[in-house]
């Protein structure tokens, strides 16, 4: 789409019905993405080749890694870790392990972080470290998780916004 059209040979990638959220693995070669597969939304991951002509899936199998439910999901910047937002607002982390050469995907066991409102769904996010959490919202309590030594500190947004229009007639005073 670099000259404004796209190919007519493009078709958009249609890898799971009533996917959402999708997100592409710092290295491109996986998505994750919820979706109702299994009869209620979780957390899945599978292959993506971005060499191929259209972007489609590579052959290879899909892999659920959430349990009980799942709203949302970030990949940490390494790639090595997988957080969403369970259905209840607790954070999840999933350890994950890939092979450069290969499609081998392995997921570790679902383990919780901290606790946020039910109504966090896709309002949230995590520093590429995976180490701070941005979550908007009040009902979010100020909390810290501890995994393997790290601390993990939840940002929270608890004063109001504010918006300030006309911003740039500020600047000329």
């Amino acid at each position: 789409m670099s000259s404004g059209t796209a190919a007519k040979d493009q078709k958009p990638f249609l890898f799971a019905p009533k996917a959402t959220q999708g997100k592409f693995s710092p290295d491109m070669r996986w998505i994750a993405y919820v979706s109702p597969e299994s009869g209620g939304n979780e957390a899945w991951v599978r292959p993506f080749d971005p060499n191929s002509a259209n972007g489609s899936a590579t052959s290879g199998g899909k892999w659920m890694v959430s349990r009980g439910g799942a709203t949302s999901v970030r990949w940490r910047g390494d790639g090595k870790e997988l957080f969403y937002a369970a259905s209840d607002g607790m954070i999840m982390s999933v350890d994950v392990t890939t092979s450069p050469s290969s499609q081998a995907f392995g997921a570790g066991v679902p383990k919780p972080l901290f606790k946020g409102s039910p109504m966090l769904g896709y309002y949230w996010d995590v520093s590429s470290d995976g180490k701070r959490f941005l979550c908007d919202g009040p009902a979010v309590q100020a909390a810290q998780a501890t995994k393997a030594g790290d601390t993990k500190a939840v940002l929270l947004a608890s004063p109001p916004y504010k918006v300030v229009l006309n911003w740039a007639a500020g600047l000329k005073k």
